[in-house]
């Protein structure tokens, strides 16, 4: 096992000799005591900024919102200066006094206006993803500012699962890792080398630095955001998981990947709605290097400097932005590539709202993280170590020479390191820097540095020099052999390459594969010598990675095997040649193949012979991944002659290959009473629940009669799901419920007894488990439903009360029966807005004031059941009542798409009033002014109902509309508004683009004065729908009032300002409730003078809607 070649700097070497025994132990507590107080600043300096850092660590604040708010993308230009783009605008961070914080920013560029998800500098030139795009900024005077427009390098989708990061490599190409929704075609393997021609899902393309045309690495990603090149060439991303379906057997958490050049590395789903990951086993996609569960990456570095210390060197440093953490991925070389186990490096402290969206290594090594994302706060943090044992410098010293300074520099891919090393290599020339590459006593990284440098400036190794340096170390063979497939251009350096296709070591063996993979033909020679190498060991080689580099590879030679039918059907899938006449091999090779892995191998052959899975929607999704697009003869076919011996190997002795044996039966949908028995008993009281999960799925798609046994097993395994979540503090993900219900419907309805089984499972006790009665027969659900609600009535635990799935539940029961369960669980202020669709199916008079307070919820569709219902209870005279109308009338009126609840309001009123008032709305009006009658009515019939109304500032709406009418409206000022504008901080959150606020251009067109005035004074008056915020209930006590930036069960993100955005960890929310409090404080113009208040009112009038 070859050590992880590290960028290493000369270090300090250790004293040679070892104090008195005494001596020692005073210097030694001296340290204690010193190392003790340091510690303790560097943690609070962390504390300080909300982040948790080892010890050691400083975390300091780079810049501020103020710099640059919601932060997309961030990486360092030519001169070593922070870049971070976002919503129309990418900015320079200045540090003029080089005290480690931003002074100032300046604007290289108000494009893209869609943010820019990943920035790369070639010389002051910059690319970045974009608008659509893959864009490239000019900055021909050096001065920090884009010349002009961009212009397009390449069409590539921009939405979240977009293009994203950009990197130049080793070779000097531009790399651009691509979401699922960028839309990348063959069109975009334009090149003959393409290693990829038709791509799945996500991609890595590269570009050569003349940007002409373009070639497809990889593919089969969701939505990784960023990546990066470690000193050994492999290039490293972490995709994001399927965060709806966790819990489900389909769930892929999130994945590092070391990437495989030609190579499907697992997701099969365009767009972010539906999910589906081959199973890590298929030998058809890359394997996983480590999976660091629920999340979304963001940005990756592979750190290649000195500042930190020698443990975090070569290692890879990734951003997670749901979790808030910075994970740091030491490596360990295994194989053809390596052994990684994450460990979290930063994270954030309490609820500071650090989502980090980008991470970059600076100039002194010191790392930069900049968060934001989704309007949030945006900030850059800067990270450095200060703590002992770093032995090896910073920085270069003065009297390095050349050659040396050039092959160490740090961070060797980033701009400003290119700014440094490339003159000097221009000025070295090729020469010298070979003779450093062919002495063997040289530092091998220093070595490998140089092949990658005379690949990028100088066209390669030649074939005499490639073959000296195959000669060598394994490390310095491998290099060679990548630079010689970066460049080759005749027959014999292909006959090179496929001669270290044979190679005993892994790496080299597959640098060789994805070289060939990679070039435009593979001569005969080339062939020729493949085939005298027993080339075909390849496909069988203990190293996977080398395994599926040969596969690809192989598609471009056409030789047929002998006698190894298993190998020969992997090259057909490889083609894409596999056919349904291939399934009876296949099958065979499964029954007479006796070594697992080959099991498992034949296993995904059949199912790929028969078409592949088939995951297009369904009515019922949940058998996507369990059944294939073949006609049912064919699967007949199949079935007769293999089903019997295929559900006899069930079960096996292999986890692994269980779950797929499984997933076989259902695709060939097996009818066997003895195998449905044999899979139900497969879950038990230790299995996991994602193995339950598929074991249920499996046997929801089998048909054929169960038999008591099988109907037992299989209830106990449906109820002892939750009490398996809730044991191990799993939480429900979005998509759970609803894909669950599915299996279970058909499970129901493939054994009527089933249902009833479950009831009556003595682990049928939680209210969690209302959901597994969604799809009962009517008699058991109503069952259940008592059944719980025993269970509640019965329980002073806590955790045992009512809950939405029950009132649900509970809905079904016959109509007295459920108004009662209703009036019940009343008190539960969290549930009323579950309840009143429940009493407003059968209205009665004792519930009037229930639907009247529904009349007050946030949700539309509730308050509308709740005035449809009060109309049917007919005339009602009460203030608070009609006061709650006309108040909800007027917030409806602030969103014109809620004409709905407008009439459903209007019908109430004149149902409780007796009178009728002629109302029509129209595009054009005042939607206020149009309803205003129903104000007056309530006013004239209840004088004192006008205090419902009224502003909640300090001063009576009465004193206001008095003060109004005696300010000279006439005699605002426009621009002096615009200075109260700003004082009054409005911009922060009423910029067109802000989701705190609505944007204020036409306001004083479609708002009379006194009603915008209004809306100023109490914003909680008639505050939209479309700014109501949550309110959130923490274990502690606190309670917080804020907009959902992203909701998951492990944190939820709150933005409570402008520049203020909390994290709450799932396990501290007590509850989320919608909230009638705005984020705009009241009273903002109660120190505001007469002049100020006509000032304000002109400067909005001259604000006009965006064309």
């Amino acid at each position: 096992m070859r050590d992880v070649l590290l960028p290493l700097c000369p270090t300090a070497s250790s004293p040679s000799r070892r104090p008195k025994t005494s001596s020692f132990c005073r210097l030694a507590s001296s340290i204690v005591a010193i190392l003790s107080a340091w510690l303790t600043t560097a943690e609070i300096a962390a504390e300080e900024v909300g982040i948790k850092a080892p010890a050691g660590f400083v975390v300091e604040t780079f810049a501020g919102d103020d710099l640059a708010h919601d932060i997309f993308s961030m990486t360092l230009n030519a001169r070593g200066e922070v870049v971070v783009a976002g919503l129309g605008y990418i900015k320079t961070l200045h540090d003029d006094d080089g005290d480690g914080r931003a002074d100032r920013s300046s604007t290289f560029s108000e494009l893209p206006a869609s943010g820019a998800h990943g920035l790369c500098f070639d010389g002051h030139d910059l690319l970045c993803t974009g608008d659509n795009g893959l864009l490239r900024f000019t900055d021909a005077h050096g001065d920090g500012v884009a010349d002009g427009p961009p212009r397009l390098l390449a069409s590539l989708r921009s939405p979240e699962h977009g293009a994203n990061g950009v990197v130049q490599g080793p070779d000097g190409w531009f790399y651009v890792i691509c979401g699922n929704d960028t839309g990348v075609t063959p069109r975009h393997a334009s090149r003959i080398s393409s290693p990829v021609k038709t791509p799945v899902c996500g991609a890595l393309l590269r570009f050569p630095p003349s940007m002409v045309d373009s070639e497809i690495v990889a593919h089969g990603f969701r939505n990784p955001y960023d990546i990066d090149f470690h000193p050994l060439g492999h290039v490293f991303t972490v995709d994001a998981d399927g965060e709806r379906d966790q819990h489900l057997p389909w769930y892929s958490p999130t994945r590092l990947f070391d990437i495989g050049q030609g190579q499907h590395h697992g997701w099969v789903l365009q767009g972010w709605q539906r999910s589906w990951n081959r199973p890590a086993s298929y030998f058809d996609n890359v394997p996983r290097l480590a999976e660091l569960g629920r999340g979304s990456p963001t940005g990756l570095t592979v750190y290649r400097h000195t500042q930190f210390p020698e443990r975090y060197r070569g290692s890879i440093l990734s951003a997670c932005w749901t979790l808030g953490r910075i994970y740091h991925i030491p490596l360990q070389s295994s194989g053809s590539s390596f052994e990684a186990k994450p460990e979290i490096f930063l994270e954030t402290t309490g609820d500071v709202g650090f989502a980090p969206v980008d991470i970059a290594v600076g100039k002194s090594g010191e790392l930069y993280v900049a968060i934001g994302g989704r309007r949030t706060r945006g900030s850059v943090f800067r990270v450095t170590y200060q703590g002992p044992q770093n032995s090896a410098p910073s920085s270069s010293p003065d009297n390095e020479a050349p050659i040396d300074k050039l092959l160490r520099s740090p961070q060797p891919l980033a701009a400003w390191s290119r700014a440094v090393w490339k003159p000097i290599a221009a000025e070295l020339g090729r020469e010298t820097l070979m003779a450093r590459v062919a002495d063997r006593t040289a530092p091998l990284e220093e070595r490998i540095r140089g092949i990658e440098i005379l690949t990028e400036m100088f066209g390669g190794l030649s074939l005499d020099e490639a073959v000296f340096l195959c000669k060598d170390h394994p490390l310095i063979e491998a290099r060679a052999i990548w630079s010689l497939g970066r460049s080759a251009r005749d027959s014999s350096a292909t006959k090179l390459i496929a001669s270290k296709a044979a190679s005993k070591d892994p790496l080299v063996a597959r640098t060789a594969w994805e070289s060939l993979a990679s070039l435009a033909a593979i001569h005969r020679t080339a062939t020729n010598v493949l085939m005298t190498n027993d080339w075909h060991d390849a496909f069988v080689h203990d190293d996977r990675r080398v395994r599926s580099a040969a596969l690809t590879a192989d598609t471009r030679i056409d030789r047929p095997l002998e006698d190894q039918p298993l190998v020969e059907l992997m090259r057909l899938a490889a083609r894409n040649k596999l056919a349904v006449e291939h399934f009876a091999l296949a099958a065979q090779c499964f029954i007479d193949l006796p070594q697992t892995g080959d099991k498992l191998i034949a296993a995904r052959l059949m199912i790929l012979s028969l078409g592949d899975l088939d995951l297009d929607p369904k009515t019922r999704d949940v058998i996507a991944g369990y059944s294939v697009a073949v006609d049912p003869n064919t699967l007949r076919v199949a079935r007769i002659a293999f089903g019997k011996r295929i559900a006899d190997s069930f079960p096996a002795s292999d986890e692994e290959l269980n779950r797929e044996l499984a997933r076989l039966l259902s695709v060939l949908v097996i009818d066997d009473e003895a195998v449905l028995e044999r899979i139900a008993a497969h879950c038990t009281d230790t299995s996991d629940v994602h193995d339950d999960l598929h074991y249920l799925m499996v046997m929801a798609h089998l048909p054929g009669a169960r038999s008591p046994v099988a109907t037992q097993e299989t209830a106990a395994a449906i109820t002892r799901l939750h009490h398996k979540l809730q044991k191990n503090n799993l939480y429900i993900s979005r998509n759970w419920p609803q894909r669950v219900g599915e299996a279970l419907a058909a499970l129901y309805a493939r054994d009527p007894t089933l249902a009833a089984a479950v009831v009556s499972h003595k682990q049928f006790n939680l209210l969690q488990q209302a959901m597994l009665a969604r799809a009962m027969p009517s008699s058991a659900r109503n069952d259940a439903a008592r059944k719980l609600i025993g269970v509640v009535k019965s329980s002073e635990n806590e955790e045992h009360r009512w809950s939405a799935e029950l009132i649900e539940l509970a809905g079904t029961l016959p109509t007295d029966e459920s108004l009662a369960v209703m009036r019940e669980a009343w008190n539960h202020e969290e549930l009323h807005d579950d309840i009143i669709p429940y009493l407003a199916r059968s209205p009665q008079t004792e519930d009037r004031q229930r639907l009247i307070e529904g009349l007050n919820s946030i949700q539309p569709e509730i308050a509308e059941a709740s005035a449809h219902a009060l109309v049917m209870l007919g005339p009602y005279e009460d203030a608070a009542a009609w006061s709650a109308a006309v108040r909800v009338l007027r917030q409806a009126c602030a969103v014109p798409p809620l004409k709905r609840l407008r009439s459903k309001l209007h019908v109430l009123l004149q149902t409780w009033t007796g009178k009728s008032l002629d109302i029509l709305e129209s595009n054009e009006a005042n939607l206020l002014e149009v309803y205003q009658p129903w104000t007056d009515e309530l006013v004239a019939r209840f004088p004192e109902a006008a205090t419902h109304l009224s502003p909640t500032s300090n001063q009576s709406s009465a004193a206001w509309n008095e003060r109004l009418a005696s300010i000279k409206l006439a005699d605002g000022d426009s621009e002096r508004g615009r200075l109260v504008f700003q004082r009054k901080s409005c911009l922060r959150c009423h910029a067109g683009n802000s989701p705190l606020g609505p944007d204020l251009a036409g306001a004083a067109a479609r708002f009379s004065t006194s009603d915008l005035l209004a809306a100023i004074v109490d914003p909680n008056r008639d505050l939209s729908p479309l700014y109501q915020t949550t309110q959130l209930l923490t274990g502690s006590g606190r309670v917080l009032n804020g907009l959902v930036v992203y909701e998951s069960p492990d944190a939820t993100m709150l933005q409570t300002a402008p520049d203020t955005t909390v994290r709450i960890a799932g396990e501290e929310i007590v509850s989320l409730q919608k909230s009638r409090v705005s984020l705009m404080p009241t009273g903002l113009l109660d120190d505001a003078s007469d002049r100020d208040i006509a000032d304000l009112l002109a400067y909005l009038k001259t604000l006009v809607p965006r064309k």
